[in-house]
């Protein structure tokens, strides 16, 4: 995320307008932008609010894999958040 940051601070000083996507908690990110105290011109969630199993939200602190790992689910639904958290990790 401190990554993530300077590339903001750079395009701001810039007067650049960029798009950035970000693979996380949208709450650990608005958060991170208060601490750094940027101001953000526009910002749109993608995560899918409906279903948390298939990578929507969880409390901050928490995250897909733990959610994943956590064997609240039933067994099929457990296989199918492994196979997408799978997918998830390898294409970053």
């Amino acid at each position: 995320m401190d990554k993530l940051m300077k590339r903001i601070k750079e395009a701001q000083q810039k007067k650049e307008a960029i798009s950035l996507a970000f693979v996380g908690n949208i709450v650990d990110l608005w958060e991170k932008f208060a601490d750094e105290q940027i101001k953000v011109d526009l910002g749109s969630d993608q995560t899918s609010l409906h279903n948390p199993w298939a990578g929507g939200y969880y409390p901050a602190g928490l995250t897909l894999k733990s959610q994943i790992n956590d064997g609240s689910r039933p067994k099929g639904i457990q296989r199918a958040c492994t196979s997408i958290a799978t997918a998830a990790s390898s294409s970053y």
